[in-house]
C-alpha cells in the first residue's frame, strides 16, 4: 500500500493512539474540579496529546500526530496522574486506534466513515462526516 493511502487512512506508521480516560476527583468541590481539570491538561499537553470531552468522567486523550509514542507512555502519565493530590481513582481503557474510535460510528448502524447515509453523524462523540 502506498505511503500516501496510509497517511489518509491512518494506517501502519500514521496510526494515531488514544484511551479513555475516567477521574474520580477527592472532593466535589468545584474549586478541586477546576484544579484537577487543569492539572490533567497540563499534563496531556506535556505530552503532545489532545482530549476530546468535556467531564472528568469521560475523556478520550489521543496523540496529536502519529509517532507521539503513546502506548509506551500510557503508564508513566497515568502514574502522574494517580499522584495528583485532587485525585481518589483513576480508570483507564485499553489503546486504541483513535481515528477508527473517533470516526466509525454511523448513525444508520453500518458502522462505515465513507458512509453515504442521508444524516452523516456519527454516534461516537458527535463527529460529523465531511
Amino acid at each position: 500500500m502506498k505511503k500516501r493511502i496510509r497517511k489518509k487512512h491512518h494506517l501502519r506508521e500514521f496510526t494515531i493512539f488514544g484511551f479513555e480516560l475516567s477521574l474520580e476527583p477527592t472532593s466535589r468541590e468545584q474549586q478541586v474540579i477546576d484544579s484537577l481539570g487543569h492539572a490533567v491538561m497540563d499534563l496531556v499537553e506535556q505530552q503532545g496529546w489532545e482530549c476530546y470531552g468535556f467531564s472528568l468522567d469521560c475523556l478520550f486523550l489521543f496523540e496529536g500526530k502519529p509517532g507521539l509514542g503513546l502506548p509506551d507512555a500510557k503508564d508513566a502519565f497515568l502514574s502522574a496522574v494517580k499522584a495528583l493530590p485532587q485525585v481518589a481513582t483513576v480508570k483507564a481503557g485499553e489503546t486504541v486506534d483513535a481515528w477508527k474510535a473517533l470516526h466509525s460510528h454511523c448513525d444508520c448502524g453500518c458502522e462505515d466513515e465513507d458512509c453515504d447515509c442521508e444524516d452523516k453523524t456519527c454516534t461516537c462523540h458527535h463527529h460529523h462526516h465531511e
